[in-house]
Parts: structure tokens; C-alpha cells; sequence
């Protein structure tokens, strides 16, 4: 271990979705296979909580601001040095500049790794994000198309960018501890009826009230399908839009067709339970949730949108949708409901690409190869 390179994963953010949720157990993996890691986090962040509970070694930070922020930089590049990291790992833009001038600040003997979440939106091939992208000594993406964007859309160097998929424990998914009989029972659902389930938090962006009036006509066409909707409004968005759904439910009747559960660490319980997996979202770049889905042999209906075109191998993996057309997810989920074979099928061939592309082993062994060359 002592020759191994010490990691500071660093993010100052209070929000506790799929990114952060996905930095934490990748610095989890790579404690179990060796690697020194330290976690510097706000202290009572839900990120932190997870960390400590899994047994890494947190190092508490203060917020810090988007853009030149010197004190912030100056205060983690003396914790940097203190703690002797070697590699500093970073996923919230927003931490990059700080991160940047903290690299200066240490001569730049420490190297920083970007992993990237999000596409981005305008052109970034101006002076100030050359200069603040160049500090990355590698800059890794998710997806094909997102390298392609990074390289139009900006100036950083095409050698430093690596494509790494990010990875499940695929067991947990593959070879679930129920059976969906048990599932059910666990989460209290009807234990015959056909469920469509989604996953994540809720808000407008994410469009669960798209998938409740596709429901609603799928039902109106004799199909008798169920919703299962598993998560907690956004951070910080209070609950307006869930209540909306509510009341969206309500004024369609549906209350007896549209079950809510809150956020579950286990979500194997929630795939094992479901027939079908629904992505609403407008616009989703990386969704975690559907490369579970994949890896739990699930069918899947998508919006045509964003990266999970790639993942869903432009249809192939899985039926996408208009994102902006409940009548086409409608539509698209009808023609498995009224074959079975396919949905079988499609299931099938979902997981065996999971299992070929997406183990956190082969994520972990990519990028320990990029960490070496640093």
C-alpha cells in the first residue's frame, strides 16, 4: 500500500445524487483494492455521512466559491501537503478552479483528475476555462459522445481525455437476494400486478407527472399496469413538485394505480420488484439508474435524450421515447405489454451488456492505469 498513490477525493457540494453518490463508492473500491484515500467533504453533508459509514477517513472542508476563491485554495493546498495526496480527485465543476490555484499554490506537485457528470452547454474554448481546464492533468467522461462534445466544445488536450464507464457491483443486480414475490411484499405492492417502475429524485427535470399521465392512457386502453415512483424531492427545491404529482394523481384517479416509496440504499428490492423500468427525464447524461436497470435484466423505456441514447445502444438495449410525448411513452410501453417475448428478450440481452461493460472491477482497473501514468 505505502507504494500506492494517496487520493483526496474532493466536492464541496451538499447535494447527494447519482455523482456524488457514484465518487463515494468508487473511493470505497479503491480502499478495498489498496489505495490511501481521504475523503475531504463538507462535514455535514449526506456525502460525508455515507463515507464515514463506510469506513473512509473523512477530512472536513468549508464551502468554497465557484471562481478565485484564494483563501478556500490556499487553506485545502496546506491540507493537500499535510496529508502528503498525491492525486486529488474531482467531480462538481464547480470545484475546479479551487482546485486549480490550490495546485498552484503546492508548485503543482499534486495532480488533479477530473471525472465529468454533466454534457456541457456553450462553447468553452475561450482564455479563462483554457486556462482553468489545463489545470486537469486528466479529464475522464462517461461516454463516446461526451468526449466528442469535450473535444469541440473546448480546447483541453484530446490526450489527456479518457472515456471510463462508470461501474455497479453487479451482483447486487444480477443475482438478486429476492424473489419478486418478496420484493413486493417488502414494499407492500400489489403481488400480481404488471409495475412499471422509475427511480431517483423528484423534479421537474426528472418528469415523473410525463410518466403518470402515460399511465393513465396505458390504462385507458385496458392495459392494467401499475406506477411505482422511489425517491425524495431535490435538495433544496422543498416538496412543490411532488406535491403537484400528488394532486396530478388525484385529479386523473389513479390513486389506487401509483405507489410512492421513499429513497432506498437497498435498490436492488426496488428493480427485483418491478416489471418494467421507466426513464422521464428531459435530459439525462449518465443516468445510474439505467445501467442498473440493465444490469437487473429489466426492459427498459427511455427518453431519447442526452447520453442514455448511447447506453440503450440507440434502441437496441432498450425502447426510447419522445421526452416531451406521454402518449409515445404510452405507446412504446404498450408494445411490450402486449409481448411478453420481447420483453424477455430485451431484458436479456440489456443484462449481458451490463455485465460486459459495466463492473466496477474494469472501472477500477482503467483508471488505476490513468493514475499511474500521472
Amino acid at each position: 500500500m505505502s507504494q500506492k498513490k494517496r487520493i483526496g477525493f474532493y466536492c464541496s457540494s451538499e447535494s447527494y445524487g447519482g455523482l456524488q453518490i457514484h465518487m463515494v463508492r468508487l473511493a470505497n473500491w479503491l480502499q478495498d483494492r489498496g489505495w490511501p484515500v481521504l475523503m475531504y467533504l463538507l462535514p455535514d453533508s449526506k456525502m460525508a455521512a455515507d463515507a464515514t459509514a463506510r469506513g473512509l477517513t473523512l477530512r472536513p472542508i468549508k464551502g468554497n466559491r465557484r471562481y478565485l476563491d484564494l483563501s478556500a485554495a490556499w487553506s485545502i493546498s496546506k491540507a493537500f501537503t499535510k496529508d502528503e495526496v498525491d492525486v486529488v480527485w474531482l467531480r462538481d465543476p464547480r470545484d475546479l478552479s479551487v482546485a486549480g490555484i490550490a495546485k498552484g499554490f503546492g508548485r503543482g506537485r499534486i495532480k488533479l483528475i477530473y471525472q465529468q457528470g454533466m454534457q456541457l452547454g456553450s462553447s468553452r474554448r475561450d482564455l479563462i476555462h483554457t486556462l482553468r481546464y489545463t489545470k486537469m492533468d486528466a479529464w475522464l467522461v462517461s461516454l463516446e459522445t461526451l468526449a466528442a462534445q469535450l473535444k469541440q466544445k473546448t480546447r483541453y488536450p484530446h490526450d489527456r481525455i479518457h472515456i471510463v464507464p462508470l461501474g455497479l457491483e453487479l451482483e447486487k443486480f444480477t443475482q438478486p437476494s429476492l424473489s419478486k414475490l418478496e420484493a413486493r411484499k417488502k414494499l407492500d405492492l400489489p403481488e400480481t400486478a404488471l409495475i412499471i417502475g422509475n427511480i431517483g429524485r423528484f423534479g421537474k427535470m426528472k418528469q415523473q407527472d410525463l410518466l403518470i399521465r402515460g399511465l393513465q392512457q396505458l390504462r385507458d386502453q385496458g392495459n392494467d399496469c401499475h406506477l411505482l415512483l422511489v425517491g425524495a424531492s431535490t435538495i433544496n427545491e422543498g416538496d412543490a413538485f411532488i406535491n403537484s404529482l400528488h394532486s396530478l394523481i388525484k385529479e386523473l384517479k389513479l390513486s389506487a394505480y401509483v405507489h410512492f416509496r421513499p429513497y432506498m440504499e437497498n435498490v436492488g428490492v426496488f428493480y427485483q420488484s418491478i416489471d418494467i423500468f421507466a426513464l422521464a427525464s428531459k435530459k439525462e447524461t449518465y443516468g445510474m439508474v439505467t445501467i442498473e436497470a440493465l444490469a437487473s435484466g429489466l426492459p427498459i423505456v427511455a427518453t431519447n435524450s442526452g447520453g442514455t441514447i448511447e447506453i440503450l445502444k440507440s434502441g437496441k438495449l432498450g425502447l426510447l421515447y419522445d421526452p416531451s410525448s406521454a402518449q409515445d411513452f404510452a405507446l412504446k410501453t404498450e408494445t411490450l405489454l402486449t409481448d411478453f417475448d420481447q420483453m424477455k428478450s430485451i431484458g436479456a440481452l440489456a443484462q449481458k451488456e451490463a455485465i460486459e461493460y459495466y463492473s466496477y472491477e474494469k472501472e477500477c482497473q482503467r483508471i488505476e492505469e490513468i493514475i499511474n501514468i500521472l
